[in-house]
C-alpha cells in the first residue's frame, strides 16, 4: 500500500468528479491522490510521520485553474509600472510629477489605468512630462500617450499603424496620443529578466496561489517572459502549474511567428505537468470600439474594427496550426470577428478533428441566437468571462433577444466554457474566482443592475467551470479539474463553504490553504500581505 506524505481529513471535499462524490478525507503520496473517502478509507494510508491536517468541518476541493489570464501583464502592472487604477486624474497628474522628479530626461514612465477612468490627456502630459516618454494604460488594448513618447516611438502625422492597431488623429492629422492595440507599437526598453522574473514569481504566489489557483493557462507577452517562466522551472521555484499559449503576429504582444512555431515540430502538450505548450493565439480584432463589429461598417473605413487579418489568412492560419497538432485560440469580440473565427475553424475540425479550438470572448454577448448553433457545428469551445459583468451596462441597452454572459444556454446546451480571469493588469481583483463565481450566480454588476438574470447557474455549476470544464478546455482532465485518485494531489481548502454562502458573499470566499503537488504551497495568514492579494 502506498503511504502518502499529505492527508487531509474532518472535512466536506467536493471531488467534482462526475457523479458528485463529496469525501470526508483525501491522501497524497508523490504529488498525486492516493486515496480519498471516508476518514475509514483513508486512515490506512496515513503512516506515522505523514503530514495531517484537519480540516475541521471546512470545504476542500480541486486546485482552481485560471482558463485565460495575463500573468505577465498583470506582473508588469502591479510591481513594474506605476498603479494609478484607485486615483483621480488630479492624483495621477501628481504621481506622474513625482515620477519625473526621480528620473533623468528621457526615461520611460508606465502607468497602469482602469476602464473608463479619466486620465489624463496629451497635453496634460506634454505640461508635466516635456522630456519623459509617459504612457498611462487603460487597459491592454487603450493608452494615452505623451509627445515624448510618441516621438521616441516614430508616431507622427506621417505614420501608419500596422494591422491590428489604430493611432487616434485630430482634424489636421496629427496624433492625440490616444492609441487602440498600440501598446507594442511604443519604443519602451524591455526590462531586465531577472525584475521580470521576480514580478512573474510574486504574482503567481501572491495573486493566484493566495486565490487557491493551482493551475494557470498564461498568455506571455514576451520572450523574456518565456525565459523566465522556464527558468522558474528548472530551479524548482514556479510556484504553480502553467501552460504557455503564443500570441502570433498581426496582433497584440507577439511572441513568436507562426512559421517559426510549426518549423520547430512542437505540439500543445510539450512539456510536463508544470509547464507545458498550450495553444496558438490569434487576434481577429480589437476590444470595445476596435471589435470587428458589424454595426460599425457603415462608417468610414478609419471607424471600422480593428481587423488584424482577411477571412482567408485566418482560415490557413487554423487550418496551418491545426495541421501542426496545435490547439488554437481566437479572439473575436465583434460578430464579424465571430463568424470569421467559426467558420476558420469549422474548415480545420472537418480536416484535424478533435484539438478542442477556442474562441475567446464569444458569448459574452449574443445577439444571434444561432450563432450558438454554428459555433457547436463547428466544435469550438467558446470562452466567455463572467468577471467582465462587474462593469457591463445593465439590459435595457441590449436588443430584443440577445443575451449576454450566456452559461446558462451554453451548459444547457452541452457546451463546457472554463472559467477565467483575462485579468491583465486593468482589474486584479477578478483573479480570485470566485469574482466570477460571484456573477455567474447573481447576475448583476458593479452598480447592482441586473445582468441577463435568466442566465445564472449554481454555485456548482459555476466552479465547474474553473475546474473539469477549465481542465477539458487544454486537454488536461486526465490530471487535473477533479479529486480522483491518479491525479495531480492539488487541492484548495476554503474559509468558508461557497454552496451554503449568502450570494452577495460569494466573493468573500478566500483559500485558507493552496496545495500543488501534495504541497502546502500557501496558507492564509502566514503571509503579512495576505490583506493585499486580492486587490
Amino acid at each position: 500500500m502506498t503511504r502518502a506524505d499529505l492527508v487531509l481529513h474532518n472535512g466536506r471535499i467536493v471531488t467534482y468528479d462526475d457523479v458528485g462524490t463529496v469525501a470526508d478525507a483525501i491522501a497524497i503520496a508523490g504529488g498525486r491522490i492516493v486515496a480519498i473517502g471516508s476518514e475509514a478509507d483513508v486512515r490506512p494510508f496515513a503512516p506515522a510521520g505523514a503530514e495531517v491536517v484537519d480540516l475541521q468541518g471546512r470545504t476542500a476541493m480541486p486546485g482552481l485553474i485560471d482558463a485565460h489570464t495575463h500573468v505577465e501583464l498583470g506582473a508588469r502592472a502591479r510591481y513594474i509600472w506605476s498603479d494609478v487604477r484607485h486615483l483621480d486624474r488630479a492624483a495621477i497628474a501628481a504621481e506622474v510629477r513625482r515620477l519625473v522628479a526621480a528620473r533623468a530626461p528621457g526615461s520611460w514612465i508606465v502607468l497602469q489605468g482602469t476602464y473608463r477612468q479619466d486620465l489624463p490627456d496629451r497635453a496634460e502630459l506634454d505640461r508635466i512630462a516635456p522630456h519623459h516618454p509617459v504612457a498611462i494604460r487603460w487597459s491592454m488594448h487603450m493608452l494615452n500617450a505623451n509627445s515624448a513618447a510618441l516621438g521616441a516611438s516614430g508616431i507622427d502625422r506621417a505614420y501608419q499603424p500596422p494591422a491590428g492597431s489604430r493611432v487616434e488623429r485630430d482634424a489636421d492629422g496629427d496624433p492625440t496620443g490616444f492609441l487602440e492595440e498600440g501598446f507594442d507599437l511604443l519604443a519602451i526598453p524591455p526590462t531586465p529578466q531577472p525584475t521580470l522574473r521576480d514580478a512573474l514569481q510574486r504574482s503567481l504566489r501572491e495573486q493566484f496561489l493566495a486565490n487557491g489557483i493551482t493551475t494557470v493557462y498564461e498568455l506571455p507577452a514576451s520572450a523574456d517572459a518565456v525565459r523566465s517562466y522556464q527558468e522558474l522551472q528548472r530551479n524548482g521555484e514556479l510556484p504553480l502549474r502553467m501552460t504557455l499559449n503564443m500570441t502570433i503576429p498581426p496582433g497584440h504582444q507577439p511572441v513568436i511567428e507562426l512559421d517559426e512555431l510549426l518549423r520547430s515540430g512542437l505540439q500543445t502538450g510539450f512539456g510536463d505537468d508544470w509547464l507545458a505548450l498550450g495553444a496558438v493565439k490569434i487576434f481577429a480584432d480589437g476590444d470595445e470600439e476596435a471589435a470587428a463589429h458589424s454595426r460599425l461598417l457603415s462608417e468610414r473605413p478609419g471607424g471600422w474594427g480593428l481587423f488584424t487579418r482577411t477571412y482567408q489568412q485566418l482560415a490557413r492560419e487554423v487550418m496551418q496550426i491545426s495541421a501542426a497538432g496545435m490547439q488554437v485560440w481566437i479572439h473575436a469580440i465583434g460578430d464579424v470577428a465571430q463568424e470569421m473565427a467559426i467558420d476558420a475553424i469549422h474548415a480545420a475540425n472537418r480536416v484535424h478533428a478533435g484539438l478542442r479550438p477556442r474562441i475567446e470572448h464569444v458569448a459574452n454577448l449574443v445577439t444571434d441566437p444561432t450563432q450558438l448553433d454554428r459555433i457547436q457545428a463547428a466544435g469550438a469551445i467558446p470562452v466567455p468571462t463572467a468577471a467582465f459583468m462587474h462593469g457591463t451596462a445593465p439590459d435595457d441597452a441590449l436588443p430584443p433577444g440577445a443575451l449576454r454572459y450566456a452559461y446558462r444556454t451554453l451548459i444547457d446546451r452541452g457546451f463546457m466554457p472554463p472559467g477565467n480571469s483575462d485579468s491583465a493588469g486593468t482589474q486584479p481583483f477578478a483573479i480570485n474566482p470566485f469574482h466570477g463565481v460571484y456573477h455567474m450566480v447573481a447576475r448583476r454588476n458593479v452598480r447592482g443592475e441586473s445582468i441577463c438574470p435568466s442566465e445564472a447557474v449554481s454555485v456548482r455549476e459555476a466552479l465547474t467551470t474553473y475546474t473539469r470544464y477549465a481542465a477539458h478546455a487544454a486537454f488536461k482532465e486526465r490530471s487535473r479539474g477533479s479529486l480522483e485518485v491518479g491525479k495531480l494531489g492539488d487541492v484548495v481548502v476554503l474559509d468558508r463553504d461557497p454552496e451554503q454562502s449568502p450570494v452577495e458573499q460569494l466573493r468573500d470566499v478566500r483559500a485558507d490553504l493552496t496545495i500543488v503537488g501534495g504541497a502546502i504551497a500557501y496558507e492564509r495568514g502566514r503571509d503579512p500581505r495576505d490583506e493585499e492579494q486580492t486587490l
